[in-house]
């Protein structure tokens, strides 16, 4: 699942193409858009790696935690008010990734 979920990331970076099917097939996909910003160097110094970083922590954390939440067996309103705001913020940095330069 592990390494599923890291193509499945790549993926949605939209930058470079990846040979998903490899061995059985030479074929690269990509998508047309990015849901993620790409790394950037990292480095400690490098302000363009600390801004991505925020924005893909803006992305996937309000997305597992929400995740979380909904797994109880019992939601009240109060809990679905929260899941919908988690994945408000989630959809936000989404938007402003994929407005991001490829």
């Amino acid at each position: 699942m592990a390494s599923l979920s890291h193509m499945g990331l790549d993926l949605l970076v939209g930058v470079t193409g990846l040979p998903i099917l490899w061995p059985f097939s030479s074929h690269v996909f990509k998508l047309p858009f990015g849901l993620l910003p790409s790394a950037g160097k990292p480095s400690l110094s490098n302000y363009y790696f600390y801004y991505n970083l925020g924005i893909e922590m803006g992305v996937l954390i309000p997305l597992s935690c929400g995740l979380l939440i909904s797994q109880y067996k019992r939601l009240s309103l109060c809990r679905w008010v929260i899941i919908g705001l988690l994945l408000t913020v989630s959809a936000y940095f989404m938007h402003w990734a994929y407005g991001l330069s490829r």
